[in-house]
């Protein structure tokens, strides 16, 4: 009887938790990951360097901000 308690009280508060509509708990590590599609975007360079992005070359003569413009690009990030 005790274990038929149990089981019962079970089940109904797996129901209730997925009733809530909450979003499904962030893994165990506490990260988190995050994936966008853009048109460009900003990345910055601190020295001078050459990047290729999507067959497309991008020159940084000096430190600084360089724009990818050849997009749609897919931007993942992971974030604790």
């Amino acid at each position: 009887m005790q274990m038929r308690n149990i089981l019962t009280l079970l089940a109904a508060s797996g129901a209730a938790a997925q009733s809530t509509g909450l979003p499904p708990p962030m893994p165990a590590n506490g990260t988190m990951t995050t994936t966008m599609v853009v048109s460009s975007f900003v990345t910055y360079c601190p020295k001078p360097t050459v990047i290729t992005y999507n067959d497309q070359c991008y020159t940084a003569k000096s430190p600084g901000p360089i724009t990818i413009t050849n997009c749609p690009c897919t931007i993942t990030t992971v974030s604790r």
